[in-house]
């Protein structure tokens, strides 16, 4: 008797069959938008798509994002950690994710095409490796393409319902110089960027590679962003967060501090406890003849106002 592993051939039927769902859209969308399929495999489907132009490949790119988001999987896959939806935690209608999450990456220019026989074509070259750079740097559900993709897909076309974050140059592998990158996400799920990259918690812009920041409260920040939520300069070394805030020591101490009741400014030394307030020394006077009260003087209130007793009396005159 056989001995036979129903619960991986289990799994391995619902993985099949979630793999035959995205190809499926994937060559559905690939007509659509005039696109070749130039390889695919039993193990990952689709895996290089070619375009008459860069705007139909970013075109697609959106679309199958959208697709993936939308399709019906399988019960079991929706289970597994890297396929369960996942929800915006500001609004629990919006979908991040649910279901397979793809890598994609865009690139454009010549290439060496091979005749394999039986309607077959290998394409190889620089684009082509640096689209597959691309789609591997990216993560589950992000798409990347070079900033010259991304230049000639808007001169050629208007890219509708869409989100682009410039990310600056990328060093890919295999790559002798820097790639310039930009991040697209259809415009629903644009919240992606917040947690797949770093991004400055003063601008919710993302902080491209390379590019210097620092980690503060909590969050991430680029250098000039983390500033004084009261007088607004930059926090280059210590300061004091209050509410969720960052405040530099200054304006902190001036918030909180305890106010001169004559001159409403900061007591930061000593001070005179009188008239229900706490005052500089140079501030309890006289409101009338500014004279500091001496230790045996009579102080009398007017307003909660110090006055000596001369001026008191001629007030009332």
């Amino acid at each position: 008797m056989q001995n036979i592993d129903c619960g991986a051939a289990k799994v391995l039927l619902f993985a099949l069959s979630s793999l035959k769902v995205y190809t499926d859209i994937a060559q559905r969308l690939s007509t659509e938008y005039e696109g070749y399929i130039v390889s695919s495999s039993i193990e990952s489907g689709p895996a290089l798509v070619a375009f008459q132009t860069a705007a139909l490949g970013v075109q697609w790119s959106l679309a199958l994002q959208v697709e993936l988001l939308e399709t019906s999987w399988p019960v079991e896959l929706l289970q597994h950690a890297s396929c369960k939806e996942l929800v915006l935690d500001s609004n629990q209608d919006v979908i991040l994710f649910r279901g397979l999450r793809i890598q994609m990456g865009i690139d454009r220019g010549n290439v060496q095409m091979t005749n394999q026989g039986k309607n077959s074509v290998t394409y190889a070259g620089l684009a082509v490796h640096r689209s597959n750079a691309l789609s591997h740097a990216a993560q589950g559900g992000q798409i990347l393409a070079s900033t010259e993709v991304w230049k000639v897909a808007t001169q050629d076309s208007v890219i509708v319902k869409h989100q682009a974050n410039n990310l600056g140059s990328m060093k890919l592998d295999g790559a002798i110089k820097p790639v310039e990158v930009v991040e697209l996400y259809p415009l629903d799920v644009s919240a992606r960027s917040k947690i797949f990259g770093l991004t400055c918690a003063g601008c919710s812009q993302p902080i491209r590679p390379g590019q210097e920041f620092l980690k503060a409260m909590g969050y991430k920040w680029h250098v000039d962003h983390f500033c004084c939520a009261q007088c607004g300069n930059a926090l280059q070394g210590s300061f004091i967060a209050q509410g969720g805030k960052p405040y530099c020591e200054e304006d902190f101490y001036e918030m909180t501090a305890t106010k001169c009741k004559g001159c409403g400014k900061t007591i930061k030394a000593g001070f005179i406890e009188a008239l229900g307030g706490l005052w500089h020394p140079h501030c309890f006077v006289c409101q009338k003849c500014r004279r500091m009260p001496s230790e045996n003087d009579n102080i009398y209130e007017l307003n909660s106002m110090p006055y000596c007793e001369a001026c008191f009396m001629a007030q009332g005159q």
